[in-house]
């Protein structure tokens, strides 16, 4: 038994730098979901004290907790809970990647749910979010020890009830990571989402790109912790438009 468990910590601590959850939940880099998802049977928890740059607030430094639970192999559902202002956003999430690697790439689809509640809404009119996403997750090339792998895709949003507006709209999404085995599988990673021009003024998603830098490492066996720096708000519908500053942990079981 113990041999197992020292296996599955060691497979677990192995693949650490790409199977990290998202500030929004599924599996990926800082926004952007990837083709990863958590190892069949094992329960991602993390969580991430932020530190919004342009205010001293201590309601405007909220906790994200995300749990991702990987069903069956290649398949993940979780869930991500916000709080800010007396505002509380809940996202529900799921993910498959296909189970053959083609030329060193992977395609996943994954779809999440977002809803708000809360001040400066209307509690007969909550905002939602339905997402779906296309992602392709490939290998770049391997120099001097160190592992670069780039991320692709296309993210559709339908929203309701948003001030009056029901836009939806679809954006693209990249991003590259870095990894370096030798060094504890430290990864450096960044992703870009451009805004939603044609939405300007009605979602945040519409006001600014989000543009994310994150660098990981495994700290313990199971336990990974990461720090970075994003333009993404706490949640994709009524958050401002700021960069805020994140650090945080995350515990696999």
């Amino acid at each position: 038994m113990k041999k197992l468990l020292l296996i599955g910590m060691a497979a677990l601590l192995s693949s650490a730098a790409l199977a990290y959850p998202t500030l929004m939940g599924p599996t990926g880099l800082v926004v952007m979901p990837t083709a990863v998802v958590v190892a069949p049977g094992a329960v991602d928890i993390a969580a991430d004290y932020t530190f919004l740059t342009q205010s001293r607030k201590d309601a405007d430094r909220p906790i994200p907790v995300r749990l991702e639970w990987g069903l069956v192999r290649n398949f993940e559902v979780g869930a991500a809970y916000d709080y800010i202002r007396g505002q509380h956003t809940l996202d529900l999430n799921a993910k498959w990647v296909t189970p053959f690697d083609l030329l060193g790439t992977k395609l996943a689809v994954g779809a999440m749910y977002e809803r708000v509640r809360g001040a400066g809404n209307d509690a007969a009119v909550t905002p939602t979010d339905r997402n779906a996403y296309l992602v392709d997750t490939f290998k770049l090339f391997h120099e001097g020890g160190v592992v670069f792998h780039g991320n692709v895709g296309l993210t559709y949003d339908n929203i309701h009830n948003l001030n009056g507006h029901n836009p939806s709209f679809a954006r693209a999404m990249f991003g590259i990571e870095a990894t370096v085995p030798a060094v504890h599988h430290f990864s450096l990673a960044m992703d870009f989402i451009p805004k939603d021009t044609a939405n300007t003024g009605i979602t945040y998603l519409g006001r600014k790109n989000t543009v994310s830098i994150v660098g990981r490492i495994p700290i313990a066996p199971a336990i990974n912790a990461e720090v970075g720096e994003t333009t993404v708000s706490n949640n994709r519908l009524t958050g401002n438009p700021t960069e805020q500053l994140f650090a945080g942990l995350d515990l696999v079981f």
